[in-house]
């Protein structure tokens, strides 16, 4: 059985790696986006649906 670490939320670990490169703001940003990525891609697959849950309650 492989012994993996605690989950962490993403947002401290960005944070953290931008501290620590304050010379580079390209490293920094490019962690950030590389953090954000995943729900960007979420939202653009469940685009859809987050747009009728939104006018769901517009109709009359």
């Amino acid at each position: 059985m492989v012994d993996r670490a605690p989950p962490h939320a993403i947002a401290p670990r960005v944070a953290a790696f931008s501290a620590s490169q304050t010379n580079n703001i390209g490293t920094g940003a490019a962690a950030a986006l590389l953090a954000a990525l995943p729900v960007i891609i979420a939202y653009l697959f469940l685009q859809r649906y987050f747009i009728a849950g939104m006018v769901a309650g517009v109709e009359k």
